[in-house]
């Protein structure tokens, strides 16, 4: 037994290598909820990079309305949603729900020429 204990050892240390990457690497399923608009201008770049920097990193998603996708978020449907709120007409805030703006756009009318 004692002529195994070299390549035993050499085993351990590189399991305990493995588990520690897996350790700092993250891994499992994200569901994320997104409405339609941020779904085609925002996640086909943002999974590319996700992919690339997590590769062991499962990303579902699918689209809600804002409103429905806050709440279900709330009851832990999802871990994370992107959505989207107009101003004087905020989202409703759930507790324990964090936000973090991504970005912001200015809204702009549209009308035929005077005449």
């Amino acid at each position: 037994l004692v002529e195994h204990t070299a390549a035993i050892l050499v085993r351990l240390e590189l399991a305990a290598s493995e588990v520690a990457a897996q350790l700092n690497e993250a891994s499992g399923t994200v569901r994320l909820a997104v409405f339609q608009s941020a779904a085609s201008a925002f996640m086909p770049q943002m999974l590319t990079e996700l992919a690339v920097r997590h590769p062991r990193l499962r990303v579902t998603m699918s689209q809600r309305e804002p409103e429905q996708a806050l709440y279900e978020t709330w009851m832990r449907e999802f871990d994370l949603v992107i959505a989207e709120e107009y101003p004087e007409h905020a989202a409703r805030a759930y507790p324990d729900l964090d936000r973090e703006p991504l970005t912001s756009d200015l809204l702009r009318l549209a009308v035929p020429p005077a005449g």
